[in-house]
């Protein structure tokens, strides 16, 4: 029997199979002793029966030259033998999820083209019960489903090659409107907004300007998703204000059996503690709502960094502490009335220009060269804690200025392009980078993100990213979730060394929620992190 015969009679066989059992798993799976009101009912389309069933190893079979850890043929071959195969699945696919949602094969590439998946399953749900097929389909079938909405993120999150990437741009809400605002409630003695996972932040802030709320974590840019800010755990840079999972107050998701759940902080809060900053871990995200403020009673709240002469107790005794003075520096992005390559360096010396007693300076971005453009450069950006005497945001920023002006000087060309330091308050979630939980001397309870551009290929750039965090290594250094960092050596035994007990707790509340026993949700990266939950309810 040649290759294509025995293509066919594998094909024949597993659809047979894919036909005989429907999407299903143990008994005990529908079982969610104390989390009984969590399920919403959807209506509409009934969710299947549940009955044990054991994979067949024809799936295992078509599945396996699909691994990432198939690397012993060459790539040509396998590229063809893959493609092969998914043209299967394909066939598979579409006969489980009949007329909608469409699904095909395609190659994906992210905003600024520094992730690329060779081969995969795209699939644009826009209804819920399109979202349910998929999971359901995906399942009986053994692959695995993440979710995506803009795709800015430069890290490995996106769903492994040769499975499905749902992407919730156009997924419509089933039960009210896209956007909704929510008034203050007995449990809630404030606004919220309840918003779905594709809804872009521009669409979200045009939104909250017309019903007069805000929120003050927005991000430099405002293309992504909110599913994806909250996912990764994203900020912006409002020193008092938490990163996004520090507002979100409730959410929705369709877990593994196709079951739409509901999580809120009042009733499961240790759940909402890994909910919050989930990583896409827990299932497809549906709806999110989030904590807002009027405007009107939203004060601009400026990012400062103390000053290198430091006023004394003594120098403040009689007199009040200064309030914040404007210079004259050219904007915000720039360096003051230094020009050139670095301006970063100059806008480290304005400090000194404020008064004795004045302790704080604003600073949110120092370009090195030019501002970012869209889809031409990528970033990389790490956490530190900040300490009561900003001493470490201080010398992680001029270790950076400094390793810049040295490559300028020494070899012509600089490894980064911008340096964006960005502040906010620490949140109490399990996976958040700026996390109440990972503790160094002296905090002051806030965190630092030092995120710095560059083309892909720009000279010097990834050894400055693992420079920078080799400086810092032993002060809790730790990668923004969303940005470049998988490519430092070691960079994942540091992750689990910062976060420590924080990982293993993250999986027992998966694992408490009921939504996900066999990682369909997860990919290689994150189970080389996590590991693989400890129980699968399948065959």
């Amino acid at each position: 029997m040649d290759l294509k015969e025995g293509l066919c009679v594998h094909f024949m066989l597993l659809a047979f199979v894919a036909l005989l059992y429907p999407a299903d798993g143990r008994s005990i799976f529908n079982q969610l002793p104390g989390l009984e009101d969590t399920i919403v009912d959807i209506g509409g389309e009934p969710a299947t029966g549940h009955r044990l069933v054991k994979r067949s190893p024809l799936v295992a079979e078509i599945m396996g030259p699909l691994s990432r850890n198939v690397r012993q043929v060459d790539e040509a071959f396998r590229s063809r033998l893959v493609y092969k195969r998914m043209r299967i699945l394909l066939t598979l696919l579409r006969m489980r999820l009949g007329r909608s949602p469409e699904i095909e094969i395609l190659q994906f590439n992210n905003w600024d083209k520094t992730i690329q998946v060779d081969q995969l399953f795209f699939v644009k749900p826009k209804t819920i019960w399109e979202v349910r097929r998929v999971i359901l389909a995906a399942r009986s079938l053994g692959m695995r489903v993440r979710a995506t909405g803009a795709g800015h993120s430069r890290s490995p999150l996106y769903v492994d090659e040769g499975n499905i990437m749902m992407d919730m741009r156009e997924l419509q809400r089933h039960d009210g409107p896209f956007m909704e605002l929510n008034a203050e409630t007995p449990q809630r003695n404030f606004k919220t907004v309840t918003a779905m996972t594709g809804a872009h932040m521009f669409e979200l802030n045009e939104f909250m300007t017309q019903e007069g709320v805000t929120i003050l974590t927005e991000p430099l840019n405002d293309q992504e998703t909110l599913g994806g800010m909250v996912a990764a755990g994203s900020h912006g840079s409002t020193y008092d204000a938490p990163a996004f999972p520090g507002i979100v107050v409730e959410l929705r998701l369709m877990d593994a059996l196709g079951r739409l759940r509901k999580f809120t902080m009042e009733r499961q809060p240790d759940l909402m503690r890994a909910l919050s900053l989930n990583l896409g871990t827990f299932g497809i995200m549906y709806d999110i709502t989030i904590r807002v403020k009027t405007i009107s009673g939203s004060n601009e709240n400026c990012l400062w960094i103390r000053t290198i002469n430091e006023a004394t107790p003594d120098d403040l005794i009689g007199q009040p502490i200064q309030g914040p003075i404007t210079l004259s520096s050219n904007g915000s992005l720039s360096g003051g009335s230094t020009v050139g390559l670095l301006r970063a360096k100059g806008s480290l010396n304005l400090a000194r220009q404020l008064p004795h007693a004045s302790f704080h300076y604003l600073v949110n971005a120092f370009p090195i060269i030019e501002p970012p453009r869209y889809g031409s450069e990528t970033s990389a950006a790490f956490l530190l804690n900040i300490d009561t005497d900003f001493d470490r945001p201080y010398r992680a920023i001029k270790y950076l200025v400094e390793k810049t002006e040295h490559q300028i000087k020494t070899r012509g060309t600089t490894p980064m392009n911008a340096l964006l330091p960005r502040f906010f308050r620490n949140s109490n979630c399990y996976l958040c980078f700026g996390n109440t939980e990972i503790t160094m001397p002296e905090d002051n309870g806030h965190s630092v993100v030092v995120d710095f551009l560059a083309p892909p290929t720009q000279d010097g750039f990834y050894a400055a990213a693992a420079d920078f965090v080799n400086q810092f290594k032993n002060e809790s250094i730790r990668p923004h979730w969303a940005k470049r960092h998988d490519n430092i050596d070691g960079i994942i035994d540091l992750i689990q060394d910062v976060y420590k007990d924080l990982i293993p707790a993250f999986m027992e509340q998966k694992r408490l929620a009921m939504v996900d026993p066999c990682d369909m949700f997860m990919n290689s990266y994150l189970i080389a992190i996590f590991g693989r939950s400890p129980t699968c309810y399948y065959y």
